[in-house]
């Protein structure tokens, strides 16, 4: 197999152009300036010493995208069991038989969703040497990033590119680039246009544009966030409760539940000042602590089935757990709200 400098010499001719690099700028940048340079660039060529710097520089419409991405993610890894990290605008570089760098790529946002396997550790993101980003992100806002910069991706085995096109207009944005979230995955060494996530199992570019653009996220966003992470932690045996933030929060609660009931039926007791009293006392504080404990699952469960479905469908699943009757029974409506994704799963298995 042909390594990564090698499949990128495509790159090396013909030279690199304004039409390569839509609302950019050319401005020389010296070998030994390029790590400190604080521009915002999208490439850079040791060859010329020549950066693509964008005209227009950092927006609220270009980096909204990158951080509310972030964010989704973050509550994706939560409901997974275990991190996800975002580095931001990071660099890639392309090293040409010496510890210089000799291609630059600057990309929004990169994911690397096992980061205890192998993450970045110096300055930058060697290819070929370091271990890549399972997702790469670009904002196409004022630029185009398939007149070059996509297949120099491709050429250096990226696996997954993502490339936005916010909803917000922008007077300088290249003709023939239009709103909405692209998804490429590397087939064989070519980029192929998918519906579908591969790294966040099933979800759609329509429904990550949403979340990138709507002004605060949606119940069909919190249902896919829902969807993503378990359907990733079911890959691994990881849940919500292997997240310290959520996992203590609902252990929490269960010992809140516990401890009052104790407390009120202890007190109960001693009020009656006898055996009998305390006995009974004991034993209403153990029930109503069984009481608190069940209802405090019944509220983290009506929460979770809140933000995966309807609110018809929440409404039916919280009455069904309010009608159990048996341990049973209870823990199959949860395990169904843990394991069903769409109103239309829950209907299948109710059925």
């Amino acid at each position: 197999m042909a390594s990564s400098l090698e499949r990128s010499a495509k790159f090396h001719e013909p030279p690199f152009s304004g039409a390569d690099f839509p609302g950019c700028d050319p401005v020389r940048i010296a070998r030994e300036d390029v790590r400190d340079h604080e521009d915002r660039y999208e490439f850079w060529d040791a060859d010329t010493e020549i950066a693509w710097v964008v005209r227009e520089g950092p927006s609220v419409e270009h980096e909204h995208p990158c951080q509310r991405l972030a964010q989704v993610v973050e509550r994706i890894a939560l409901e997974r069991g275990s991190p996800i990290e975002a580095f931001g605008t990071a660099a890639l570089t392309l090293r040409k038989g010496r510890r210089e760098w000799w291609r630059v790529l600057r990309a929004d946002q990169i994911f690397y969703l096992h980061p205890q396997v192998g993450r970045p550790r110096g300055g930058s993101i060697a290819v070929s040497e370091d271990r890549l980003p399972d997702v790469v992100l670009e904002v196409d806002h004022t630029t185009d990033v398939r007149r070059r910069k996509l297949g120099i991706y491709e050429s250096w085995g990226v696996p997954e590119l993502w490339v936005e096109v916010p909803d917000s207009p922008a007077p300088s944005r290249p003709k023939g680039v239009h709103p909405g979230l692209t998804i490429y995955v590397l087939e064989d060494g070519a980029y192929r246009e998918v519906p579908k996530s591969r790294a966040f199992p099933g979800w759609g570019a329509g429904k990550i544009h949403l979340a990138l653009n709507e002004p605060r996220l949606s119940s069909v966003t919190l249902r896919e966030i829902v969807r993503v992470g378990r359907a990733l932690g079911k890959a691994e045996g990881t849940g919500p409760d292997d997240d310290p933030q959520l996992g203590g929060h609902r252990r929490r609660m269960l010992q809140v539940g516990l401890q009052r009931g104790r407390l009120e039926g202890h007190a109960q007791g001693q009020a009656e000042g006898h055996a009998k009293g305390q006995a009974e006392g004991r034993a209403k504080g153990l029930a109503e602590a069984r009481d608190q404990a069940l209802a405090a699952q019944r509220s983290l469960l009506g929460m979770q089935a809140q933000r995966k479905f309807s609110d018809a469908v929440a409404v039916q699943l919280g009455l069904l757990l309010e009608r159990a009757e048996s341990a049973d029974q209870f823990s199959e409506i949860a395990q169904l709200i843990v394991d069903c994704g769409t109103d239309e799963e829950v209907s299948a298995r109710l059925r």
